[in-house]
């Protein structure tokens, strides 16, 4: 791929359309400094990409159009395009073609238009096309931006300052990685925002199925609910009356066990009083002997520890003497060792004084030749200087005449040549006063149509503030709005997070069954023990919260009751709980018959009127509280309960009469709150799902908002950069007024300047002529005296020579003398160093053996305190050894009597046994008795209970049928069969619970609105799945890209054949990856820090390096970039301008062996650059304020003062044509 032209219109100071062929390997690029060579290089930057205005040298974007000239009017328009070779580089297995760019054409354009309304576009191949497909488009070939294609001026010091994360971008995208970095950053703000969402829905999920779980469960049972209750209420029919009969046979035949049970308690309850009497005595006796055993057990524990402590002290000291005695004895070697070395280093210190003293005689006497011969070459060299002053002299008379000779003849042109110039710039200042006159009028007329545009400006200025205002207002409003939402957004977070932990604040209450009777909970904590137990009676009933905690008031201590599925249970369980310690109530759900009605009291209102009660604890409820009523206070309690003699009475306090007269007031126990907590948990539970429900819809209006928001913040934007492009406007045309307005003056003074310039050229005409032939006569007396002057010169070379002549020899014998004297030096210099080593060593020597003794001295005291302390350590652990003795047998007395404690409370516990066991039987016999009587009454008031609910049949045909009835063994058998079945059918409507038959629709509405969440939620676990894999796996093929591309580029920088090495011509460098903050290599993070070492310099840092050696530095690490991945074009502005004439030759030619791989553009002021390149366009600016491009010779440069070059103003027409 090859970069073929480039085409500018209106672009900077190219206010024509102009085209740069790029044709040659070498491109080169000059002209004079300010003339606009830069500006193609902008041109490039531009054209790719570019959106910072101070990267292209302007103070806004509207600068790089063409702002007008003299006799030019500013562009409307600035437009760049690039033209690029794309050729095929292979077939796939189809045949079709795969070319460098991903684009099937010969040629790929790529360009970018902006006019004076800030309206740009970009075109690949004349389509509109966005910068992000020209950067996705040009990935990998280091073209993009911040690619190292393209190196400015000052470009080269700031990649060597630059901080490592910024060289690194460089490397990237050498690596071909720049790509995949922002594809990663899309992919990780896409991952963000589907994240988000994934939680918004994923909360609406959760709220959708918890609601739709729980109204699945309510249709369920009801169409279950529908079928069983039908079926029930055909088998309550058939059992109802055969039941009256069996409970009135089974009540006679308990009150008679009752009446015996309690007799035989008696009896067994004095008995067991004597007997506790005497277990309390043997208890206490007991107690005192365990004491003292105690005391015991504690006296020989602290012996025990004294003993080893004594131990381990003295296992310590053992250890300290042994360490003190090893260490004397290592003292003692080390001492012996330094004694032997200090007495060889006494006899070496005396042999290398000897030898120092030879070595001073020998530099004694190679001083004294060295003296006389110096003074032999001082006397030969005056002789030849003498003879060469006398020589210079001659020579200079010589010089001064020819140089006099030839000022003469210069001085007779150059006036010749002024003259002839002092004519011409005569006829040239009358036609620039011409021209004057004719800019003056133009300027004239720009500056009028300035002050137009500038009146429009304003206007459209005023405009823009006046909507910068209006956009404000509405990003305030939309603020205001987003504020709101998000305070009721935490209100609501608030209170979900104070409802939540009262629910399970009541959960856990519920679960550890907190304020139950002891009883009753150790029933509940076993209940596979009771078979067809479903619990107490305030969990199976279910009221608003308004009416719970009367209605616990009302039951009172009933609410504790245990309810069982069936009369049958009941009754078992009555049976197994009469020896369970404390007392607990027994219902069944199962109802009863009786042939008594109901009591009634007419009219009369009920405590339950105004109460909603549901659940399957509802009708027993009813039952209890059949004859309990309300009353205002206590003195209109008694005066009812005058003519209501077993009611009982609810105040409006919260006070309960009993039917016995007795005052209740406040609560049975702290159980009674189990029907208000299961309220409450109710209602919470409903507050909850309708504050989730409320956060759902203000988190998608808080989503609106934030987009809107959103929305008028780039509105904001939109209309800010408008009234600043506005204001630029307005500020660009008051410099053009400012500037015409100059230009006007300017004129002015110009043209009087002109005037008087025409008026002085006649006479310096006539002036010149005169002094011309004056300089003629001078030089033809200067030739006349030449030749007496030159034989002079010839005699006192001639006795120069022989003169320098002696005095090499003379400085020969000096060279001699002066090596044998340096050998003297170095010799005495080496024994006087060897001799002060020696005594050095011979003093550390000697101090180190004296630190030694002082050593042994301390370790053999340490010694010495290690064997004393042992001794009392032994001493200490004999003592202890007698004190464990004794305690453990005072132990062992006091065990003994704590063992016959024992054994006597035993006896006493065994003959208290025989009068509690009997005491426990009778107990046992009267509970079993009671519970058997209270299953009977409430099993009657069930009964009484389920035919007055029935609506199918009523009680006086129960009674009826009860009267008549004679059971039969086949009777007994279909009986069976039938409560087996309606046992089954009341298992099943109680299981199912409370029954909402609007359940069924609302269950299909949900259905659809989850199966929606349920896809969206999906979709978007999907997308985050595909994002992190997409994620991983760019940075995966990143850090293998990068690092392959990091090894080669510090190969080819840093190698032993690397382009540093051939640059400099020898030397070292280093390309490094500097550690992240966690102190590792990342190869997805590191920075590049670069070393440089130039050959016979240390520099520590790059900064150290001087303009030319940067250069160099920087040139190497881009050309070692190419050589791993080369750019299609690489441009060169004025790189080699800090370089002296052989590092511009080493330049040129690293460039053009690149030229197989990559095309160079270079700009450039040095002629050794310019011939190396095989095609040079020129830029000048014969017109003020505009660039021209012309095609230039190298014969066509002329260098300045400072070795630069530069551009022939005036080209001739035959040699540079426009391009």
């Amino acid at each position: 791929m090859r970069l073929e032209r480039l085409t500018l219109s209106g672009f900077k100071s190219f206010a024509d359309a102009t085209e740069v062929r790029f044709d040659a390997p070498i491109n080169g690029i000059v002209g004079p400094n300010g003339c606009g060579k830069s500006n193609v290089v902008d041109a490039l930057k531009w054209v790719l990409g570019e959106r910072s205005a101070k990267s292209l040298r302007g103070g806004s974007m509207l600068d790089v159009i063409f702002a007008g000239a003299h006799a030019r009017s500013p562009s409307d328009l600035a437009k760049v395009e690039l033209v690029f070779s794309n050729p095929i580089v292979s077939r796939d297995e189809n045949g079709q073609p795969k070319r460098e760019l991903p684009i099937d054409t010969e040629e790929v354009s790529i360009g970018r238009a902006l006019d004076r309304d800030n309206n740009s576009r970009y075109l690949i191949n004349g389509a509109k096309a966005k910068a992000k497909d020209i950067r996705e488009l040009l990935y990998g070939t280091g073209m993009g931006k911040g690619g190292y294609a393209m190196i400015e001026q000052g470009q080269v010091a700031a990649m060597l300052q630059a901080k490592p994360e910024e060289r690194r971008r460089i490397l990237e995208e050498a690596a071909g990685i720049s790509g995949f970095r922002d594809r990663r950053q899309e992919s990780s703000r896409s991952l963000e925002r589907s994240e988000s969402k994934l939680e918004v829905f994923r909360a609406s999920l959760a709220s959708t199925e918890r609601r739709l779980k729980t109204i699945r469960n309510q249709a369920e049972r009801a169409r279950r609910y529908q079928v069983l209750e039908s079926e029930r209420v055909d088998l309550q029919r058939h059992l109802l009356t055969e039941t009256f009969l069996r409970l009135e046979s089974e009540l006679n035949e308990a009150i008679q066990r009752r009446r015996e049970a309690a007799a035989e308690g008696a009896v067994w309850l004095a008995a067991l009083e004597q007997s506790e009497v005497d277990l309390t005595v043997k208890k206490q006796g007991e107690t005192e002997a365990w004491q003292q055993r105690r005391k015991a057990e504690q006296s020989q524990s602290k012996a025990e520890a004294e003993h080893a402590a004594a131990a381990e002290a003295l296992r310590a000291a053992e250890e300290r003497y042994e360490s003190a005695t090893k260490a004397n004895a290592e003292d003692q070697r080390e001492l012996e060792e330094l004694d032997a070395r200090e007495s060889g280093l006494k006899v070496e210190r005396e042999n290398n004084d000897r030898l120092n003293h030879e070595a001073s005689s020998q530099l004694d006497k190679t001083r004294v030749t060295l003296d006389v011969a110096v003074a032999a070459r001082t006397r030969t060299r005056q002789m030849a200087v003498d003879a060469e002053r006398q020589a210079i002299r001659a020579e200079e008379a010589v010089t001064e005449t020819q140089q006099e000779a030839e000022r003469r003849r210069s001085e007779a042109a150059a006036s010749e040549a002024r003259r002839e110039g002092t004519r011409e710039q005569e006829e040239a200042a009358n036609e620039r006063l011409q021209n004057l006159r004719e800019e003056t009028a133009t300027v004239a007329q720009k500056l009028e149509l300035a002050r137009g545009s500038f009146s429009a400006a304003e206007r459209v200025k005023i405009l823009a503030e006046e909507n910068t205002s209006i956009q404000a207002a509405t990003l305030s409003s939309l603020g205001e709005q987003q504020s709101l939402l998000a305070s009721n957004l935490s209100e609501i977070r608030a209170a979900e997070a104070r409802i939540q932990s009262r629910l399970d604040a009541l959960v856990e209450l519920r679960q550890s069954r907190e304020g139950l009777a002891e009883g009753v909970r150790k029933v509940l904590e076993r209940p596979e023990a009771h078979p067809g137990l479903i619990g107490v009676l305030a969990e199976l009933i279910e009221t608003d919260a308004d009416s719970a905690d009367r209605l616990e008031l009302a039951l009172g201590e009933h609410a504790q009751t245990l309810v069982f599925d069936s009369r049958q249970a009941a009754q078992q369980a009555s049976d197994r709980l009469a020896d369970a310690p404390g007392r607990v109530k027994i219902a069944s759900l199962e109802p009863q018959g009786s042939n008594i009605s109901p009591r009634s009291s007419g009219s009369r209102p009920s405590v339950l009127d105004g109460i909603r009660i549901s659940g399957p604890g509802a009708w027993l409820t009813t039952r209890i509280l059949q004859f309990t009523y309300p009353a205002t206070n206590l003195q209109d309690a008694k005066q009812q309960s005058r003519r209501l003699r077993e009611a009982r009475f609810l105040l409006d306090n919260g006070t309960v009469l009993e039917t016995d007269g007795r005052i209740v007031v406040g609560r049975e126990s702290s159980a009674a709150g189990t029907i208000v907590r299961r309220a409450e948990e109710r209602q919470l539970q409903e507050e909850l799902d309708e504050l989730l429900v409320r956060q759902l819809r203000l988190n998608e209006n808080l989503a609106g908002v934030q987009a809107g928001e959103q929305e008028a913040r780039q509105n904001l934007e939109d209309a800010n950069l408008k009234e600043r492009e506005a204001r630029e406007a307005l500020n660009n045309l008051q410099a053009q007024i400012d500037r015409e307005e100059a230009d006007q003056r300017r004129l002015r003074t110009e043209t009087e300047s002109a005037e008087q310039t025409c008026a002085s050229m006649a006479a310096r005409s006539k002036q010149f002529t005169m002094l011309a032939e004056e300089a003629r006569e001078r030089a033809q007396v200067a030739e006349d005296r030449l030749g007496t002057l030159r034989s002079a010169r010839d005699e006192a070379r001639a006795l120069l020579e022989l003169h320098r002549k002696d005095d090499t020899a003379a400085e020969k014998a000096v060279d001699d003398a002066h090596e044998a004297h340096r050998e003297a030096a170095t010799h005495a210099e080496a024994a006087r160093r060897t001799l002060a080593a020696t005594a050095r060593e011979l003093d550390e020597s000697i101090k180190r053996r004296q630190i030694w003794l002082e050593r042994r001295e301390r370790r053999q005291a340490e010694q010495k305190h290690s064997e004393e302390s042992r001794n009392a350590n032994q001493d200490r652990l004999n003592l202890a050894e007698s004190i464990v003795e004794k305690r453990r047998s005072e132990s062992t007395e006091a065990n003994q009597h704590a063992e016959a404690a024992v054994a006597a409370r035993q006896e006493a516990e065994s003959a208290r046994e025989i009068p509690r066991n009997g005491s426990i039987d009778a107990e046992k016999e009267l509970q079993h008795v009671e519970g058997l009587l209270a299953r009977i009454a409430l099993e009657r008031e069930h009964l009484q209970e389920s035919i007055r609910t029935e609506e199918t049949f009523q009680l006086e045909d129960i009674a009826a049928s009860a009267a008549e009835f004679k059971p039969t063994s086949s009777d007994d058998s279909d009986r069976a069969s039938r409560e087996e079945r309606l046992e089954t059918v009341r298992k099943e409507i109680r299981a199912l619970g409370h029954i909402n038959l609007d359940a069924i629709q609302e269950e299909q509405e949900l259905d659809e609105n989850n199966e929606k969440l349920i896809e969206q939620v999906a979709d978007l676990e999907s997308t985050i799945v595909r994002l992190t894999e997409l994620i991983e796996r760019l940075d995966t093929e990143s850090r293998t890209m990068f690092g392959d591309a990091f090894e080669r580029i510090r190969d080819h920088f840093a190698g032993d054949d690397g382009m540093f090495r051939q640059l400099f011509g020898g030397g070292s460098a280093q390309l490094e990856l500097v550690p992240t903050e966690s102190g590792d290599i990342d190869l997805l993070e590191s920075g590049i820090e670069i070393r440089a070492t130039p050959p016979g310099k240390r520099p520590r840092v790059l900064s150290q390096l001087s303009g030319g050696e940067k250069t160099m530095t920087a040139v190497a690490l881009v050309m070692s970039i190419f050589r791993s991945n080369p750019s299609p074009v690489c441009v060169l502005d004025e790189v080699d301008a800090a370089l002296d004439e052989a590092n511009v030759a080493r330049f040129c030619k690293t460039i053009q062996s690149f030229t197989d791989r990559s095309q160079f553009v270079v700009i450039t002021h040095r002629k050794l650059t310019m011939r190396s390149c095989q095609r040079l366009y020129g830029v000048t600016m014969q017109e003020r304020g505009v660039s021209k491009l012309v095609g230039v010779r190298v014969d066509d440069i002329q260098e300045t003062k400072q070795g630069d070059v530069a551009l022939i103003e005036t080209l001739p027409t035959s040699t540079a044509q426009p391009v």
